[in-house]
């Protein structure tokens, strides 16, 4: 397979899976012309893509769902965490819940992100892991990665971990919303990779 009819099937790709799901028949006829291996790989990225995006979508509302009770349960007694007033719950993970957060004592404002670990997790593994996040991310100094700004244990032995808050969207949001294309989307991917390398 050729450079040339790589390129082409990306590009048809990128055109059919940016439009209305009943625009893609019609489109699909158009682009590839009637070469029906072309139409094969392109109708197979298809598949791969939403089934991708089926997954993704479920695994965030499954994890969403068991880590937001157990997370929100323990915020909703105190809405502060040691100097931090919790704002705003900002998104959730499989280990820990990221709160946007703010501390205000006499001149000294300031909003940050708080990532408290999840009750069931503070012991064992994930607590070990979470730790080794801790201590890692204070020793980094890099421009894309957020700096750490405080860490703790709440009052009922969960640990947290405060760093600059980056007010944004979400990786694959800001791709669709910039219609970047496969290979603009890799470039994104990859100065996050450099960042975390």
């Amino acid at each position: 397979m050729n450079r040339e009819h790589l390129q082409r099937i990306e590009e048809i790709f990128d055109r059919v899976q940016k439009a209305a799901p009943e625009r893609c028949a019609t489109l699909l006829d158009e682009l590839c012309g009637g070469d029906a291996a072309v139409r094969e790989e392109v109708e197979a990225l298809l598949d791969v893509h939403e089934a991708a995006v089926d997954y993704f979508e479920s695994f965030r509302a499954t994890v969403g769902k068991s880590a937001g009770a157990e997370l929100d349960a323990a915020a909703a007694h105190s809405r502060r965490i040691g100097r931090w007033r919790l704002l705003e719950l900002v998104g959730r993970g499989g280990m820990a819940a990221v709160y946007r957060v703010e501390r205000s004592e006499g001149d000294f404002e300031q909003t940050a992100a708080l990532k408290l670990l999840r009750r069931g997790l503070d012991s064992g593994p994930a607590a070990a892991r979470f730790a080794a996040e801790r201590r890692i991310l204070a020793q980094l100094r890099h421009p894309d990665i957020a700096a750490v700004i405080d860490g703790g244990i709440t009052s009922d032995g969960l640990p947290y971990l405060v760093m600059e808050y980056v007010d944004g969207v979400p990786i694959t949001d800001y791709c669709d919303r910039q219609l970047l294309s496969v290979r603009q989307r890799l470039e994104v991917f990859r100065s996050v990779i450099e960042a975390v390398q």
